[in-house]
């Protein structure tokens, strides 16, 4: 997105490149490419990028341009992509640096490698909700991590209810077992889907051990 003054004059870029990483070759075989070398790829055509800009009519040789690398895909599909770099420069970019930006599947082995007290007090919910929900019930959450440190956790409540008082009940008992999960730097947001239907979001900002709900 352009940063514009006043008199639309340009006063700085900011470019993002997504990456794919699963290709196909000439049979129709899939490969996946290393984030080494998606990196490497993305470093190359961010600087050619940068290089076709500057050349631009209207364009400044001292305009500072940022670019971003973003991997479209996690490992694991259902999961959003992450950005793996950031390159920053006036004239050219000469160095791009990593981001260390990552999701994770609760539950999973993954999510408690990264933090192994998250996973356990996720559990916990997940079995006092289990306990007390109907049968048919489903609840899994994403959780992501900046630079090793959980910043953000979202999960969704799938279920089955046959009345309003069901519904708000489930909605209520969710929103207590949150405080169960004592880390308040991270944002916490809960879907509690009914029948295919959002019925409620539950919310925790960051910094805060309060939730607000909102029922639709």
């Amino acid at each position: 997105m352009n940063d514009l003054k006043k008199d639309a004059e340009i006063k700085g870029i900011a470019l993002a490149i997504v990456l794919n990483p699963h290709v196909l070759d000439a049979a129709g075989k899939e490969h996946v490419i290393s984030d080494k070398n998606l990196k490497k790829y993305g470093e190359e055509a961010g600087r050619n990028l940068v290089a076709y800009i500057k050349k631009q009519p209207g364009i400044s040789a001292r305009i500072p341009i940022m670019v971003s690398l973003f991997k479209a895909e996690s490992i694991d599909d259902s999961l959003p992509g992450t950005y793996i770099a950031n390159g920053y420069g006036i004239g050219k970019i000469d160095k791009f640096k990593d981001v260390n930006e990552k999701w994770f599947i609760f539950p999973s082995t993954a999510a408690g490698n990264a933090d192994s007290t998250l996973l356990a007090q996720f559990n916990g919910i997940k079995t006092e909700l289990y306990d007390f929900l109907p049968n048919n019930t489903e609840i899994i959450g994403k959780g992501f991590f900046v630079d090793d440190r959980i910043t953000k956790l979202q999960i969704s409540v799938i279920m089955q209810a046959k009345t309003y008082v069901e519904k708000l009940g489930v909605t209520q008992y969710t929103k207590e077992l949150l405080s169960q999960f004592n880390n308040t730097d991270m944002e916490i947001t809960v879907r509690i889907e009914v029948d295919g239907e959002t019925f409620a979001m539950i919310t925790r900002e960051i910094g805060s051990s309060n939730c607000d709900v909102m029922i639709r």
